[in-house]
């Protein structure tokens, strides 16, 4: 299981791409790193510094409790009762978009894919979704190769845990840069653990969409508390806690400048509602946000 789930990275990945989603709904939704359905949602300290601080403060920041990530939320506690389960992305976009789309979720884990069927069919949209137990990186490439239709309608989420290492002979990095070239909307998801690091993808997939006449906007969010820290200071800074580390950031490709500016605003959003939060260990957890265009 994801150890991760609903953690601040978590948070900021599905806040993003629930509103892209809401605001360019796409015919196609492709995940390389899908993970299961849902999650039981239970207190733990990094999920107290994600989905339960959103839930806690996310109504006082209006572009937060407006937001499609907040309605989703809403909707699958219902009747204002606690959120028993936390939804992966996949399922958050089988909810968002329904029938109106296709699907192919891909991952290693076997109990990953069972629950992805499992809601799939509940949701009845058996007819419409392929689950791979396949590595989804080289999956998702060889689907682009023979993808006939327009890539403009197609969203592909890449969640990687280790994106440098080549599988299938490309890093996830290197798939985002093939499918942002090849015209695919693309939300990559990344963390890093040093200040230095922050929104170290958006160089090299921002050359490659400039040759191919593509977009890339990044938003990054990066622990106030470690700017200026050397690695091992955000080590002992950090002690006790799970998470994306110093900073995470979530990377959107192809989409209109309309919705990169909306989730900009998210992200802003996001930094008020965290302004006095602490970390698990109790250190400084106020955020400071960034937003690259391309």
């Amino acid at each position: 299981m994801n150890r991760y789930y609903a953690n601040l990275g978590d948070v900021w990945k599905h806040l993003v791409l629930a509103e892209l989603l809401a605001l360019e709904p796409p015919k196609n939704y492709w995940e390389t790193h899908a993970g299961s359905a849902s999650y039981p949602l239970t207190h733990s300290p990094d999920r107290d510094y994600g989905v339960y601080r959103f839930l806690e403060h996310g109504d006082s920041v209006p572009e937060l409790a407006e937001s499609h990530y907040a309605a989703e939320l809403r909707r699958l506690s219902g009747d204002g009762e606690a959120l028993a389960n936390y939804p992966g992305s996949a399922l958050l976009t089988m909810h968002m978009l329904g029938k109106g789309a296709e699907y192919l979720l891909c991952d290693l884990d076997p109990e990953s894919t069972a629950s992805l069927r499992a809601a799939a069919a509940k949701l009845g949209l058996g007819e419409q979704e392929r689950v791979r137990d396949a590595d989804g990186m080289t999956t998702v490439l060889e689907e682009a190769r023979r993808f006939e239709g327009d890539p403009g309608e197609v969203v592909v989420t890449i969640d990687p845990f280790e994106p440098f290492v080549v599988a299938g002979g490309a890093s996830a990095l290197e798939v985002a840069a093939s499918l942002i070239s090849g015209g695919f909307k693309v939300v990559y998801w990344y963390g890093y653990d040093a200040p230095e690091q922050r929104a170290y993808p958006i160089g090299m997939l921002r050359e490659y969409a400039r040759a191919a006449g593509s977009t890339v906007w990044c938003g990054d969010l990066m622990l106030t508390a470690t700017a200026g820290q050397s690695e091992r200071e955000v080590e002992a800074l950090l002690a006790g806690t799970d998470g994306p580390g110093a900073g995470c950031g979530v990377i959107c490709a192809n989409f209109l400048p309309a919705s990169n500016e909306r989730c900009a605003a998210l992200g802003e959003g996001l930094a008020k509602a965290w302004r006095d939060a602490t970390l698990p260990n109790g250190s400084p957890g106020s955020l400071e946000f960034l937003a690259i265009g391309s």
